[in-house]
C-alpha cells in the first residue's frame, strides 16, 4: 500500500512526527494523476508516495489523513503497475470507499473478503461509476 502526500504539504505543514513516519517510507515521487475523480488540476503537484506494511502502519497513515487515497501494487512493481486505487471520501450520509481497479471484479473477488471486517455501517463500497452517476 502506498499512501500519498503532496510534497508541498509535507514540507510546509506536516508535523515533525508525520515527517519522521513518512520520509523513510517514501517509494516514489511523481505527478501521476491516478485519483478516481475529476481531472488533473492545472497546477502540477509533486506527489510523495510512501509505503506502509502491517496494520499498525496502515492505522498511522489513516491517522495522518483519515480521508485517504492509496494505491496497491506488488512489492517490486513500478508505480504505473498498481492494481487498485482506493479513496475514502465523505458523502452526505456516510463515508464512501471508491475503488478503481485495473481488472473489473478483481477487487471484490480478491481483496474485499480480507478487509470487509474493517467496514462499519457508515462506510459504503462504491465504484467510481456509482459515485459519478
Amino acid at each position: 500500500m502506498l499512501f500519498f502526500h503532496t510534497k508541498d504539504h509535507l514540507d510546509k505543514y506536516s508535523t515533525s512526527e508525520h515527517k519522521e513516519f513518512i520520509k523513510p517510507r517514501i517509494r516514489f515521487m511523481n505527478d501521476a494523476w491516478v485519483f478516481p475523480w475529476g481531472t488533473k488540476p492545472s497546477q502540477n503537484y509533486t506527489l510523495v508516495w510512501y509505503e506502509v506494511s502491517g496494520f499498525r502502519e496502515i492505522e498511522e497513515s489513516m491517522g495522518i489523513n483519515n480521508l485517504f487515497t492509496c494505491v496497491i501494487l506488488q512489492k517490486d512493481d513500478e508505480f504505473i503497475d498498481h492494481s487498485y486505487v482506493l479513496s475514502l471520501r465523505e458523502s452526505i450520509d456516510s463515508y464512501v470507499l471508491i475503488v478503481d481497479e485495473k481488472r473489473e471484479g478483481d477487487f471484490v473477488r480478491r481483496v474485499l473478503p480480507k478487509i470487509e471486517c474493517f467496514f462499519t455501517e457508515d462506510v459504503k463500497l462504491c465504484s467510481i461509476e456509482e459515485v459519478l452517476s
